[in-house]
């Protein structure tokens, strides 16, 4: 019973991984296993005139999934968009999922499982 205690407590002290951490540890991860990542997330931006952080003007369309993964020898590519453990999809995001356009990943372990059905499934 201890043990699980220690956990609930280690859980409240350490806080929840964002989305962009992780992104950036999906990509590595499926880039040091041959895949190939593009990342097309929206990025907020300071404007060079006015000093003020806007976010939509980088040209990416509302919905346009985070990552884009395909391998050598597909000829198709899944769209994925990351989301922390409490994140939501927005809208647009979230028709694309429920057509079987993207997948949502909320960790490293969520990739990885894909990965892993997705080379046997290409073999």
């Amino acid at each position: 019973m201890q043990g699980k205690t220690m956990k609930a407590k280690l859980k409240r002290l350490l806080p929840p991984p964002r989305e962009d951490e992780i992104q950036k540890q999906i990509v590595q991860g499926l880039s040091a296993l041959g895949f190939l990542v593009l990342v097309t997330s929206r990025r907020v931006k300071r404007c060079r005139h006015c000093g003020n952080w806007q976010s939509g003007k980088d040209g990416a369309a509302r919905g346009i999934p985070d990552l884009l993964v395909s391998r050598q020898g597909w000829r198709q590519w899944v769209g994925a968009e990351i989301k922390s453990a409490t994140g939501r999809l927005r809208p647009e995001q979230q028709e694309l999922h429920e057509r079987g356009l993207t997948l949502v990943w909320r960790s490293w372990e969520d990739a990885l499982a894909w990965a892993r059905v997705a080379v046997e499934g290409n073999s």
